[in-house]
């Protein structure tokens, strides 16, 4: 989920994970797929899904309520959202269609803000979404009109706020403004873009036998947010598709990194044994080297010192001895595992994925047993360290995952840009300061990438904390969740205990699994098993426990099925794909007039 992230002047992958955990989910902005090094775009299979520079897609607001709930509370605020007509009859000129209109809706979440992309080329929802929509079309049956909305508080779709006695603006991040932000208010926007977009199009869905049918999509927090549309709405969504969304709320989440570490293992991908044997044991190896003496006849440092120096961290001789700074280095990892941005085709260097992460250290370990004999792999570690900084230096930008071409660069001026500037990171050193990340977390100054706002989201709604247990590849047992419990206080003064009821009150709310057996229809649900995010989804199992559709995808991360259709994505996702459409289309009543090429000649489960 969501995405996600904060700002680091320092590189070392290890690092943007840190960070990224807070205000990214899944990215989760996922990221969570917001990843941004150079795309192989391959090819689409109808050449009308890229929409050039996006001359089709039009950038618009929408007038919403800021309290849903309180009818006393007159008070508005401006939401975007994209619209592109190009699959319209009439390219959306008049309110009069002579065919059905499917409108299909990619929902907004965390992370850094939509842009036109959306709707042509991005990881959101282009590969299941937009392909879908060529599918519909081509059989002349029905009009297509594709939305994207942003959700409240990220993006250009922050509140405005004044202080009443003095008449001054204040931040919407300010804490008393943030109580408006919660994926319960984002549901009835949801609920109230439809309502309008269905008025402005004739098809009010008052109306028995309506001519707009609405089928929503998203991956990670936003697949979240589908799946309960339709549950919610079901007088408003026909359908919707959710893909890696975290449907299992719960504060601690150790579930994360014990599936990184899974992912080291899995030969699938390149991993082995052997490659989570050397990342597990450089950790080890960095606690007891971390909790050494040095002496000061001699000359020798104390081990902490020793560390800090072997992984560049800034202020060596004193960084490490502050126990928060030692679980951000240790506790979320020396280097990056890209589990959630794995990207098996990707060519941005040697280890931009697991399989070359892998293939690296394990070259690395055979050159160092002959240089240096046993007991290396803390040395591996570093040089890996070492190697993942110099691509971030090279590409100025994250290494692993897919990017978004048309987003290219206002993710260097938010995300990249947003990250360097929390660790402070430069050419020299890398900052592992946590007092800093506080710092910049508490910062009420509106920034696209929405950082403050998912943390608040996680203390009032979701945790999603992820501690390093005794599962975890990293150092065990050197994060715990009273970190960022921690940070709740801090910021909001939202104390652990507040925190625990919160989630609490959210699956209350939302059921977890337990909305699917409520009569829930027309749910789609997909997760990839390399996807950390996948241990809080749906399993296969559950599709005869609740009676719909649920898809487990071998070799897979983080939804990675909704990025751009690639000529080198693996079978699996092109299969995944086929089965989407196929689901949709077939709920939909629509026949499917099928590709007959090598690509879609297989069964598709």
């Amino acid at each position: 989920m969501v995405s996600p992230l904060a700002k680091a002047r320092r590189a070392t992958i290890a690092k943007y994970i840190t960070v990224l955990v807070w205000i990214h989910l899944f990215n989760f902005i996922g990221a969570s797929e917001t990843d941004v090094l150079k795309v192989h775009r391959g090819v689409a299979l109808y050449d009308s899904i890229v929409g050039g520079d996006g001359d089709d897609v039009k950038e618009l607001y929408i007038t919403q309520r800021l309290d849903h709930y309180d009818t006393m509370n007159m008070a508005t605020f401006q939401q975007r959202y994209f619209v592109s007509y190009r699959h319209h009859s009439d390219n959306g000129n008049n309110n009069a269609s002579r065919l059905p209109i499917i409108s299909l809706l990619c929902v907004g979440g965390e992370g850094p803000g939509f842009t036109k992309s959306v709707l042509i080329d991005s990881v959101h929802c282009s590969g299941d979404m937009l392909e879908l929509a060529n599918r519909i079309v081509q059989t002349k049956t029905h009009d297509v009109v594709l939305y994207a909305l942003e959700h409240r508080y990220y993006g250009k779709s922050y509140p405005e706020f004044e202080d009443d006695s003095k008449g001054n603006k204040t931040s919407p991040l300010a804490v008393e403004n943030l109580r408006f932000l919660s994926s319960r208010q984002a549901l009835e926007d949801l609920a109230h873009f439809v309502h309008i977009m269905n008025q402005e199009t004739g098809t009010d869905d008052d109306e028995e036998n309506a001519m707009n049918t609405w089928v929503t999509f998203g991956g990670s927090y936003p697949g979240l947010m589908s799946m309960y549309s339709r549950y919610k709405y079901p007088h408003l969504i026909f359908a919707s598709v959710s893909s890696s969304a975290p449907l299992q709320l719960r504060v601690d989440y150790p579930g994360y990194k014990a599936r990184q570490g899974w992912d080291l293992k899995y030969d699938k991908i390149g991993g082995s044994e052997e490659c989570h044997r050397i990342v597990k044991a450089g950790h080890d190896q960095a606690v007891t080297l971390m909790q050494k003496s040095g002496n000061k006849t001699n000359g020798t440092d104390d081990g902490h010192v020793v560390l800090a120096k072997k992984f560049n961290v800034c202020k060596p001789d004193t960084t490490l001895q502050n126990r928060r700074n030692q679980e951000l280095l240790l506790g979320d990892g020396l280097i990056n595992i890209m589990s959630q941005g794995n990207d098996p085709s990707c060519t941005e260097g040697e280890i931009c994925n697991i399989a070359g992460l892998c293939r690296f250290m394990i070259q690395q370990q055979e050159q160092m047993k002959n240089e240096k004999g046993e007991n290396v792999e803390l040395e591996i570690l570093a040089k890996t360290a070492q190697k993942q900084n110099q691509l971030v230096r090279e590409h100025g930008m994250r290494i692993n995952g897919q990017g978004r071409p048309h987003e290219k660069e206002e993710m260097k001026t938010t995300q990249i840009t947003l990250l360097r500037e929390l660790l402070k990171h430069d050419d020299e050193c890398t900052n592992v300061d946590y007092d800093d990340m506080v710092a910049f977390l508490a910062s009420e100054v509106v920034e696209s990438s929405g950082s403050r706002s998912w943390v608040w989201q996680t203390c009032t709604e979701f945790g999603f904390y992820q501690p390093c247990d005794d599962n975890c590849p990293f150092a065990s047992h050197f994060r715990s969740i009273d970190m960022d419990l921690e940070i709740c206080s801090r910021l909001f003064n939202i104390t652990s205990d507040k925190v625990y009821e919160n989630v609490q009150a959210s699956i209350d709310l939302y059921g977890g699994k337990k909305f699917l057996v409520s009569g829930a229809s027309n749910i789609l649900t997909v997760n990839g098993n390399v996807d950390p995010w996948s241990v809080l989804g749906l399993e296969e199992s559950d599709s005869s426990n609740y009676l719909l559709p649920v898809k487990i995808v071998e070799g897979a991360s983080h939804h990675f099925w909704t990025h751009t259709v690639k000529d080198t994505d693996a079978i699996e996702i092109i299969k995944i794909r086929e089965y989407i459409y196929s689901c949709v289309m077939n709920w939909l009543g629509i026949e499917q007039h099928l590709d007959t090429s090598a690509n879609t000649r297989f069964h598709w489960w």
